[in-house]
């Protein structure tokens, strides 16, 4: 009874799913700046679908980066000019600056942060939600690598942030490249994760517990630990602060591959999810396995089948 509930359970929200997209994706009027805001809400609350591999593996993926962007393209930039954000209340304007901030928290491009930028400039001086508006933007630039920009914004507006902004050296545009949080002379390292072959790439967080309960267990496992730590690399998700010093301390402690930050979100389109601790598994760049969490328990057999798929084991 218990299997055949999962299943219609599974259906309903396969095609709740599928209607949000149709709403969405085939928008052309999207009607008042409530009307969005509680599609917003509909996105964010149906955000995980499964999704099939060429080698019929399922994977999670995290469908909200995709539909909060074609809501975005649809509907606000399409529909909400400059001449229209003129007209709207100061109440509508406020629902719409919370919602684009809803919008960059899983999905940003520069189009996004024009808008903001937009709904910004077009607050008097006197208002008082212009810092707010401020503090938004601060913190999607420092989730985008634009650090000259956010030190801008920050001198501007006197932000209180207390993030520690560098300026990368080098050019890091590219896919699939992440910065490793070793300070050295004022200045990040930088790495290229251009893997080849087979490889692991664990997305985690010195701040979740199953990341740790994760890394804990697995360096009571030689021969597991030993086939990570050469075939592995670890990176952290950033929104709007990177909690970098935190991440250096965690660094210098661990036992496990430090814990890099990706340089860009969507160079990684082979990362559907998010959530931590999540191991995806490669061979030759294609994925072939995923494994999601880290129960008290582990997941012993899945990370040998996994390694065994690829061939690291």
């Amino acid at each position: 009874m218990s299997i055949l509930l999962f299943m219609i359970y599974r259906y309903a929200l396969l095609f709740q799913l599928s209607l949000i997209s149709t709403l969405v994706e085939g928008a052309t009027n999207c009607g008042s700046v409530t009307d969005l805001w509680n599609e917003a809400l509909s996105i964010e609350q149906l955000s995980v679908q499964e999704k099939l591999l060429e080698n019929s593996q399922t994977v999670v993926a995290d469908i909200r980066a995709s539909k909060f962007a074609a809501l975005f393209e649809t509907c606000i930039e399409t529909d909400f000019t400059d001449a229209t954000l003129k007209k709207l209340s100061i109440n509508d304007k406020d629902v719409l600056y919370q919602l684009m901030n809803k919008i960059t928290f899983y999905s940003q491009n520069d189009s996004m942060l024009s808008f903001i930028t937009g709904l910004l400039e077009d607050l008097p001086s006197e208002d008082l939600s212009k810092k707010r508006y401020a503090e938004t933007l601060y913190s999607r630039y420092i989730a985008n690598w634009m650090f000259v920009e956010a030190q801008e914004l920050k001198t501007k507006f006197e932000l209180d942030s207390a993030d520690y902004l560098f300026i990368l050296s080098g050019n890091l545009e590219g896919s699939r490249q992440v910065v490793i949080p070793f300070l050295e002379i004022g200045k990040l390292q930088e790495k290229k994760a251009l893997f080849s072959g087979s490889h692991v790439i664990v997305v985690g967080s010195p701040f979740c517990q199953p990341s740790e309960r994760f890394s804990v267990w697995l360096k009571d496992k030689p021969e597991l630990n030993k086939i990570m730590d050469k075939h592995s690399t670890w990176i952290t998700r950033q929104n709007g602060d990177l909690r970098l010093n935190e991440v250096l301390e965690h660094n210098s402690i661990s036992d496990h591959q430090p814990y890099s930050f990706v340089y860009k979100r969507d160079q990684w389109p082979e990362i559907t999810y998010w959530g931590t601790p999540t191991l995806y598994f490669f061979e030759q760049n294609s994925l072939v396995r995923q494994i999601v969490g880290w129960p008290k328990e582990g997941r012993e057999v899945q990370l040998r089948e996994a390694l065994a798929a690829i061939g690291l084991l």
